[in-house]
């Protein structure tokens, strides 16, 4: 007996529960949580200066340091709207610092 080989129609299901479930686990993983330090990654044009410029406008209580770049700053602030307000100072991706300390061994 001939059996048929799968189609991508077949395995489409399969492939948009895989796909689903590596994004959200990688969500819980790398999203901040209200007074853990962020690392807030920020444009190349917002690099050094800028940076920290708009991190103190977000209202960091404490600057932890840049990262490996200049436009990676991390720091700490126990206000519920402190990711939001570094989204809103320029930064393109702000995440868990503990993620950040894990990626850089």
């Amino acid at each position: 007996m001939d059996e048929p080989h799968p189609t991508l129609f077949t395995l489409l299901p399969a492939l948009v529960l895989l796909v689903f479930s590596l994004l959200w686990t990688g969500a819980l993983v790398l999203w901040p949580e209200n007074g853990t330090a962020v690392a807030a990654i920020f444009p190349p044009a917002q690099a050094g200066e800028g940076a920290l410029a708009g991190v103190v406008a977000a209202g960091a209580e404490a600057v932890q340091g840049f990262g490996a770049w200049s436009t990676v700053v991390v720091a700490r602030s126990a206000d519920p709207a402190f990711v939001a307000n570094l989204y809103r100072q320029g930064a393109l991706v702000v995440v868990k610092a503990a993620a950040v300390d894990e990626c850089s061994r």
